[in-house]
């Protein structure tokens, strides 16, 4: 019997599969957990991967309601937040 992954597992490979091969299904799907789930990860890293939402195109059909827009607005205003604790 396979077992559901935790949520903080989800998000970890989803990460991932946004740094490895950055398509928006990915971004979609961690958008989702994220908005469930907070979790503390390397804001250097976070930013990095966020900042890759503007150039993907991608989009699957979606069955649960979506907004790109505000997808999209949200992984930006996120990787700008991070910038002070880069800094810091």
């Amino acid at each position: 019997m396979k077992s559901i992954p935790f949520p903080l597992d989800l998000a970890v490979n989803k990460l991932d599969s946004i740094l490895t091969r950055s398509k928006a299904r990915d971004f979609i799907d961690f958008y989702f957990i994220q908005k469930e789930h907070s979790y503390k990860i390397d804001p250097l890293f976070l930013g990095s991967c966020f900042l890759k939402i503007e150039k993907l195109h991608d989009y699957p059909k979606m069955v649960k309601e979506f907004s790109d827009k505000e997808m999209i607005a949200y992984f930006i205003n996120l990787a700008k937040s991070l910038k002070e604790k880069i800094v810091a």
